[in-house]
């Protein structure tokens, strides 16, 4: 048995990215596959396997970071604040990564409220059929500092899935 281990991976995406998205030309041959899958990689692999059990004799692992919730700055009292001054600049510099993060969250996902690595929404990283882990605290990327680790930093919490003979549970 073989073991992929996804880290952060979105498996499934409405792809509403804010500044658009290179268009991609698939070459597939033969089949009977709908147009949208040519122009999009996530698309082919969600159309030929959409499940991690799609794959005959490989198991599938797809861990991700739960290591903040996005929040939109600019919303509500934030908004009011902003414009009239009162938001100084080290409590916006605290809020800049949830604001980061919603907007991220937002083009995957389609909401921006909902927790995930500071990348990629737990939501979207989990894959049918797989074993799905959430590893608590987990950003998508080095941040250098230990109050924020990243994957990987914390190989020890997932190295196990990477030893030959591992089985999910």
């Amino acid at each position: 048995m073989h073991t992929l281990v996804t880290l952060g991976t979105p498996h499934h995406s409405t792809e509403q990215y804010p500044l658009g998205r290179i268009p991609e030309k698939l070459s597939i041959e033969g089949g009977n596959v709908p147009p949208e899958v040519y122009g999009s990689s996530l698309k082919f692999a969600n159309y030929f396997y959409p499940r991690g059990d799609a794959f005959p004799g490989v198991q599938v692992v797809c861990l991700v970071g739960n290591a903040i919730v996005g929040r939109d700055l600019l919303a509500g009292d934030e908004a009011q604040q902003a414009q009239e001054g009162s938001v100084n600049r080290v409590q916006a510099s605290g809020k800049l990564d949830a604001y980061f993060a919603f907007q991220g969250y937002k083009s995957g996902c389609g909401r921006g409220d909902v927790p995930g690595d500071g990348v990629t929404p737990i939501e979207i990283a989990h894959l049918p059929g797989a074993e799905n882990v959430v590893l608590e605290g987990v950003w998508h990327g080095p941040q250098g500092s230990v109050e924020r680790p990243w994957y990987g930093d914390v190989l020890h919490l997932w190295e196990k899935y990477l030893v030959p003979g591992y089985t999910s549970p």
